[in-house]
């Protein structure tokens, strides 16, 4: 499940975090038209059932991240 990565994560501090960022955003083109996910960001074999659910939303995990680097 992923949990256990938890601690691993947070030694990284601020790297993991700025890390998923670039691959969020890309460029700004693709910023401008990506909402969800795609080819060149998330989407994959192991990805399409969360798109289709609408469980991945790109534009608004970049926001996220963005302000949570912005806080520390």
């Amino acid at each position: 499940g992923g949990a256990g990565h938890v601690r691993e994560m947070m030694a990284f501090g601020r790297n993991w975090l700025e890390k998923a960022i670039e691959v969020l955003y890309v460029n700004e083109s693709h910023h401008s038209r990506c909402e969800t996910a795609c080819l060149d960001c998330l989407l994959s074999f192991d990805t399409q059932v969360a798109v289709e659910r609408g469980h991945l939303r790109r534009q608004r995990a970049h926001e996220t991240l963005r302000e949570l680097l912005k806080s520390k």
